[in-house]
């Protein structure tokens, strides 16, 4: 088989459904000329649905442009809307789970104040104690879960927003049972 059709197939697979992106921007509430970026934008979903008053931004590898080659600092960001890839591939061709890496580059980078991803199941499983701790102290917060589904995906998925406003609701046990 063409590797081509094959890698058309794989990218298809995990687009975020139009109607889902649009429920999820509904539901958010977006100040006026806020900059908003996509870093992982496939066909658009989210970006094509923000809303006009924001400023908006997308990277998409398949287009050129890598999320980590966006210049954050001439062009700083207010928030972040994505589905992030659920895997990405290491400079040694391991494929991993890239879900906290991605989410702890986001909380390291300088401007950015609220981080909205959509993910599945197992990113969101992969939020131990530890790594929460992590983005802790990166100065961001889980403040808001939804769940939803999406039936061409397998399981549930979440919407998770995480903000600079401290969160007290969540604790972690650090210790091994």
């Amino acid at each position: 088989m063409d590797n081509n059709i094959i890698d058309e197939i794989k990218w298809c697979l995990h687009q975020t459904p139009e109607k889902l992106a649009k429920r999820i921007i509904d539901d958010i509430e977006w100040e006026t000329g806020e900059k908003v970026l996509e870093p992982f934008a496939g066909l658009g979903a989210f970006y094509d649905n923000l809303p006009e008053h924001v400023t908006k931004y997308k990277t998409e590898i398949r287009e050129g442009t890598d999320f980590r080659d966006y210049n954050y600092h001439d062009n700083p960001i207010d928030t972040i809307i994505t589905n992030p890839p659920f895997r990405l591939t290491s400079p040694e061709g391991v494929e991993k789970n890239a879900f906290f890496k991605i989410l702890e580059y986001y909380t390291n980078t300088p401007h950015i104040k609220r981080i909205i991803f959509l993910c599945s199941s197992v990113c969101y499983n992969s939020l131990t104690p530890t790594r929460m701790i992590v983005i802790n102290n990166n100065g961001f917060y889980l403040n808001k879960v939804t769940t939803c589904t999406a039936k061409k995906w397998y399981g549930r998925y979440y919407i998770l927003v995480f903000t600079k406003n401290k969160n007290d609701n969540f604790n972690y046990y650090l210790e091994m049972y």
